[in-house]
This record gives structure tokens, sequence and C-alpha cells, in this order.
């Protein structure tokens, strides 16, 4: 009977793995068409909608980004959407994104979404 609870958990967290995969590919294309919307309204002048704090729409930015993103780049992409970014805000909410383990910062610098991914999925994270 173990065996077959056995059997069972391992399709379960497989199932659970692909779903997880699914749902981060799904997230990170929402958060790119949320930052291109607020980028457009901005550029054309319009209030940015969905009513975000600054903290939602840098957690949007970085997660719509593949690869590890600069403070720069963060402040320049909040600029864009029409957020005051002052460095020293930006620089302490991705510090505290990082303390809560939305954020893995790179070796060289850099912040990058902590959301399940293939690669990562393979070393267990």
């Amino acid at each position: 009977m173990i065996n077959a609870y056995q059997k069972a958990l391992e399709r379960a967290l497989k199932e659970l793995k692909i779903l997880d995969e699914k749902v981060d590919t799904l997230e990170r294309q929402r958060a790119k068409l949320r930052h291109a919307i607020a980028t457009l309204q901005s550029l054309m002048g319009q209030p940015v909608s969905g009513g975000q704090s600054m903290t939602d729409a840098i957690v949007d930015f970085v997660r719509a980004n593949e690869d590890y993103v600069s403070t720069t780049d963060v402040i320049d992409g909040m600029i864009a959407r029409g957020y005051p970014a002052h460095p020293r805000s930006v620089a302490t909410i991705l510090s505290k994104l990082v303390k809560i383990k939305k954020f893995k910062k790179g070796s060289e610098g850099g912040y990058r979404w902590a959301g399940v991914r293939k690669a990562d999925s393979n070393s267990g994270k």
C-alpha cells in the first residue's frame, strides 16, 4: 500500500512542477504586458492605470525580464512608467524584495525574479 502512495505522491509532485512552470510563464507574460501598457500610457500622457504601488511596479518590471536587471535599469523602467523613482527608494525596495525572497541578487549585481524557472526546478528550488 505504501508503494501505491509513493507512486501517487511522485505523480502529484511531477504534475505540480509542470503547473508551477506554466504559472511562472503566464505570470512573466502578464508582467510584460502590464509594464508595456503602463509605459505606453505614460508616454501618451495618460494616467497609469491599475493604481500599482512602486513596489508592485518594480516586481512587474523585474519579473518581465529574463535576465538580471541593474538598479539603474529598474529606475529607468519606473521613470518610463511615470513613477518618481528616487535611487535610494528603489534600492531599498529591491533590498526588501531580496530579503523576502521575491528576487535573487546576482553575483555581479542586478536582480532577477525568484519565481519557479525550469533551470531552477532541476536544482530543487
